[in-house]
């Protein structure tokens, strides 16, 4: 399946889901990913295995298929939220680019990455700005 990513208009919001939790935003020129889960078995990596389950719907897109994101947003540390595979891709394709937003006291948790250009820990009900977005967690 070809994906025209690169063709949705900035001047509006476009989303695409990926499955599960995992979707793709366009938000009038700001890329978003959540929960990204791109692989087709979800869980840890363990050396050179993947410890977990296998996705039961194939999913929408690859991590190929994505253009350049400025954000990655994480809700919670689970396995199916919080994708090892999928992360370690992402800041692979897209170095020193995304700025990963995450749940209080998680940051710690993405050391094991390398190439994020930041991270910001929000609490829950708590609104941020990261770059003129507000979110809220």
């Amino acid at each position: 399946m070809e994906h025209h990513f690169t063709a949705w208009d900035n001047n509006t919001i476009t989303l695409q889901l990926a499955g599960h939790s995992t979707v793709l935003i366009n938000m009038y020129g700001k890329r978003i990913i959540t929960d990204p889960l791109l692989f087709t078995k979800l869980g840890f990596l363990l050396g050179p295995w993947k410890i977990g389950v296998s996705r039961i719907t194939p999913v929408a897109f690859s991590v190929n298929d994505i253009p350049q994101l400025d954000y990655i947003v994480l809700s919670h540390v689970h396995m199916d939220h919080w994708d090892s595979q999928t992360l370690h891709a992402l800041f692979r394709r897209f170095p020193d680019t995304i700025h990963v937003i995450c749940p209080k006291n998680t940051k710690h948790m993405l050391r094991r990455y390398s190439r994020i250009k930041s991270v910001t820990e929000v609490e829950r009900g708590e609104d941020v700005i990261v770059d003129g977005l507000q979110i809220r967690a």
